[in-house]
């Protein structure tokens, strides 16, 4: 190694300060085993001019090293009187590419090795075998030096190895003991939502799920009641967090299913919707609050949710009319509720639209003779289609 001569260019004569620590912001790399003669050689990356940091024992020294024509940086401890022989020694540098090695030589051998990435010196080092009093070992960073007592050999051996990639299988979002988020380490969903509309079965009270193109049955045409359809907006489960540390759960669908209350405070906020009933090219827009029903059908929003009503109608459900209804479901994400979520709610270039649903309001069976019939495209009204429309 001593046959290698390499220029230096140092554009500041380094400080010299005792007791004092000099931080290094663009310092990207260090020399694993910074003791004794030696050097280093670079590639800088995408500048000018390299940083470096030199401690040794209670000394600490800076300067910069300037890339010549092809990039490369390099100096000769020698040359920068640089030489360290303290039992505490640190080399920094950057910022400098991967790739970069550096050298040290005692009176009879050198041994060389990496340039070691800052990126990687907290990982977990490996144990080097230790192969008794014949060698010495003394640890670095990222590295061990081996010499051989007798001969004088040396050898830089890293101590942290390459990690096999594991894949990641948790979904970005919270997990469930402690409501803790879960924030690292995670896969990040593409920030789709989904509808969950649900109604009430009217014997268990339990939670009936409407899937996207299902159907709900209109009230007999004697009932005073109405059947409503909550529906609301929620992440699609392919992995987010919630940027409000207080609701960790906000957009997991899992806590919809928990308490009412729970799930008024972990929907998607800053959502409104269109209610649409009827066919294509025939469809009329609802009134939010209005009680003037359409078909039957009204809605109301309240705290980021759309509850549709169906009550009774003799024109679509009776003894002689048995006509299905079809209803559309569209939600708006406002800037301010898309951004409560990470990554923020997805929605399209116009108008903020992020989701549509639609479901069928059908008859029951045994108020109809026949099967449920969809409205005529070019009527907005009832057909007879084998059973006569009631008479006004």
């Amino acid at each position: 190694m001593k046959h290698i001569m390499i220029a230096l260019v140092v554009c500041a004569i380094p400080a010299m300060a005792f007791g004092q620590t000099v931080s290094c912001e663009d310092c990207t790399h260090d020399v694993s085993i910074y003791m004794g003669d030696g050097g280093l050689i670079a590639e800088a990356d995408g500048v000018d001019k390299v940083t470096w940091v030199a401690e040794c024992g209670k000394i600490t020294r800076n300067g910069e090293l300037e890339a010549n024509d092809e990039g490369m940086v390099m100096v000769q401890f020698k040359d920068a009187d640089l030489v360290c022989n303290a039992d505490e020694s640190r080399f920094q540098l950057g910022p400098v590419r991967d790739g970069g090695w550096h050298w040290l030589t005692d009176d009879t051998n050198s041994a060389v090795g990496a340039l070691v990435n800052q990126g990687v010196l907290d990982n977990e080092r490996t144990d080097i075998a230790d192969p008794g009093p014949g060698v010495t070992m003394s640890n670095g960073r990222g590295a061990v030096l081996l010499k051989e007592t007798a001969t004088g050999r040396l050898g830089l051996l890293p101590d942290i190895l390459p990690q096999k990639l594991t894949p990641l299988r948790t979904k970005c979002g919270y997990r469930a003991a402690g409501r803790r988020r879960r924030l690292s380490r995670c896969i990040m969903g593409d920030g789709g939502v989904r509808f969950l509309a649900t109604s009430t079965n009217a014997v268990t009270l339990a939670f009936v799920r409407i899937p996207n193109g299902g159907t709900i049955t209109r009230p007999a045409a004697e009932a005073t009641g109405t059947a409503t359809v909550l529906v609301d907006l929620w992440m699609n489960g392919s992995g987010h967090f919630s940027n409000d540390p207080s609701l960790p759960g906000l957009g997991h669908r899992a806590f919809a299913f928990v308490a009412s209350t729970y799930r008024e405070a972990n929907r998607l906020t800053g959502v409104t919707y269109t209610v649409k009933v009827g066919p294509d090219r025939k469809t009329t827009t609802l009134a939010a609050g209005s009680s003037t029903a359409v078909a039957g059908v009204t809605y109301a929003e309240e705290r980021n949710a759309a509850m549709v009503s169906i009550a009774a109608d003799t024109e679509y459900c009776g003894t002689t009319a048995n006509v299905s209804l079809p209803v559309t479901v569209t939600a708006t994400v406002n800037d301010e509720g898309a951004a409560t979520v990470t990554p923020p709610v997805k929605r399209n270039a116009a108008g903020g639209v992020a989701a549509e649903m639609s479901f069928t309001v059908v008859c029951r069976s045994a108020s109809a003779a026949g099967q449920g019939q969809e409205l005529v495209p070019d009527n907005p009204f009832p057909v007879d289609r084998g059973t006569r429309r009631k008479d006004r």
